[in-house]
């Protein structure tokens, strides 16, 4: 077995050595059918992703330019538009279908692979960027990310071009890594501001690898900064400087109480859950454990040498923001997308290190583990990579599948819809569902009965109240059963349940407008506490009730 292995290993390295950019092609191309296999409609869509339609939608037909992007969870404070303008290519070749975003997302997920092949070349040779590279193709995590239609989706992307930039510049000497870096920063911090905090490791790579840029270089990169920079100074001048207010009322109101060891568990077990869903499917611990010795033998072959250095930093580089608080930063599902790269690296460099002392076996061993684990973990989830980063099981064929039910089941007479929302009151995903999925097929959109709307939506306001009605409930683990309970009860007071289906973990009742009230009952069978707690949370907020 393991002279199999030898064999076998040794006339790969060999075609890697003879054809490294057919190898790359073929690397490329199996990453891209694992990203496309069963993704049409099968991806979360939620608020944020409505929310951004919407505003394209708007920014292509006023039209509308956009100096701002989506928002981030400090009010006030919006990262750059940038994202807007590249999704908006896709939406607008597409009649805004989303599955064109999505596609749009998986094909900037696969620059991912001749980034970290370049990146293993620069540091040793094309074999190690192979490693990396094969690594990233078959990654369940980078595989989710390539599926999230959302703006940090393209973290791991973002920053390994920085990085690269910082290595090609502090490392190799490189002046052109200059302005890569910046590059990298620019697009990192448009497409996420928190981001912003890169800007430390050009002083930190400076005090440990000391180099000059020239002027060229210095040009290239004031020229690229004010160019991805430049949206956010535009905005801060119109909108009165909020952001900047904003970032430093932040920054000022940060806990000193804050227990670092409380912290330092959260950064590890961040770093173990990404390793689990991209090398070792098995076990958390036993993912770390493995990750650990890969790198105890690269540092054992390759001691303490300036890429190994320069690598370590990159790898704690999100540490620091573990250190604030009243955020959702590092308790999010992405907050180690920027140290993604590394990790890839990192594990490639130990698998190449146990093939250059002559470890064929373990080496093979262990990056086939690796490449079966994650086709495995992406075959028990159906081929569809939503498990991650989805907030909960939220899907774009199930919301579709609501839609068609209305329409056939309303037999294409006028009907209104009415939600329990995530967020709460807040109807733009409904209302751009039903424009994608019903008014271009069924030329009519539903009369929205819910509470009245602030910001964008395609539904407009109408008095009309059809006899068939539908009471949509979005699945969410964020609700309290009251929200659940309240919403029912107010619609058993206008009409009767006449049907109920679940698509995925969508609740959709089908219900009339009774001529007789006295047809009116109870679905819940409420208790009499039950009851009272009802009519209290109605008297406090009758928003849960559709009219």
């Amino acid at each position: 077995m393991k002279s199999l292995l030898h064999t076998a290993g040794k006339k790969i390295l060999e075609i890697i050595n003879h054809h490294s950019y057919l190898s790359l092609l073929i690397i490329i191309a199996f990453g891209l059918f694992l990203r496309t296999v069963n993704f049409t409609d099968n991806f979360y869509f939620g608020h944020d992703q409505a929310r951004d339609l919407l505003r394209i939608y708007d920014m292509i037909h006023t039209p509308n330019l956009k100096i701002v992007g989506p928002e981030t969870d400090i009010p006030g404070l919006f990262c750059g538009p940038l994202y807007y303008y590249l999704l908006g290519i896709f939406y607008a070749i597409s009649n805004f279908d989303p599955n064109a975003g999505v596609f749009m997302h998986i094909l900037i997920n696969l620059t991912g692979i001749p980034l970290l092949y370049y990146f293993g070349s620069v540091i040793k040779d094309k074999k190690l960027g192979v490693i990396a590279s094969v690594l990233w193709a078959v990654s369940f995590e980078q595989i989710n990310y390539s599926h999230w239609l959302s703006n940090p989706a393209f973290l791991s992307i973002s920053t390994t071009i920085f990085f690269l930039g910082l290595y090609l510049f502090f490392i190799k000497k490189r002046q052109i890594g200059l302005p890569i870096s910046m590059i990298g920063y620019g697009i990192g911090t448009q497409l996420d501001f928190y981001l912003v905090y890169l800007f430390i490791f050009y002083p930190l790579m400076y005090f440990f690898f000391p180099q000059k840029p020239d002027r060229k270089s210095v040009l290239q990169s004031l020229t690229i900064f004010i160019l991805l920079f430049g949206s956010f100074a535009i905005a801060e001048i119109r909108f009165h400087f909020i952001g900047i207010q904003s970032f430093f009322g932040y920054v000022t109101g940060q806990s000193l109480a804050i227990n670092i060891f409380d912290r330092l568990e959260m950064f590890v077990n961040g770093i173990s859950k990404s390793l689990y869903y991209s090398l070792f499917v098995l076990n958390n611990f036993f993912a770390l454990l493995i990750f650990v010795a890969l790198g105890v033998i690269v540092f054992w072959k390759e001691k303490w040498s300036p890429t190994l250095i320069f690598l370590s930093i990159w790898l704690l580089s999100t540490f620091p923001l573990f250190g604030f608080s009243q955020t959702n930063i590092v308790s999010g599902t992405f907050v180690h997308g920027s140290i993604q790269g590394v990790i890839t690296i990192l594990v490639a460099f130990g698998i190449y290190t146990l093939i250059k002392v002559r470890k064929h076996y373990f080496a093979y061993l262990i990056l086939g583990g690796f490449i079966i684990g994650n086709i495995v973990l992406f075959a028990q989830n159906n081929f569809s990579a939503t498990t991650i980063l989805g907030h909960q099981n939220w899907i774009y064929k199930d919301q579709k599948d609501v839609a068609e039910y209305t329409y056939e089941s309303a037999r294409s007479k006028p009907f209104s819809i009415c939600a329990m929302t995530n967020p709460l009151f807040i109807n733009n995903h409904w209302s751009t569902l039903y424009y994608l999925n019903g008014q271009k097929e069924y030329n009519y959109l539903p009369i929205w009965t819910g509470p009245a709307q602030e910001g964008d939506t395609f539904f407009e306001e109408s008095s009309d109240r059809p006899m068939t009605r539908y009471l949509i409930i979005d699945p969410s683990h964020q609700f309290m059963d009251f929200a659940y309970r309240v919403t029912v009860y107010a619609e058993d007071q206008v009409s009767v349940l006449d049907d109920q289906k679940k698509f995925g973990e969508i609740i959709v009742q089908k219900r009339h407008i009774p001529e007789d009230p006295s047809e009116l009952k109870d679905t819940q069978n409420l208790t009499p506490e039950q009851h009272a707690e009802v009519l209290k949370v109605l008297s406090i907020d009758p928003r849960y009730s559709c009219r």
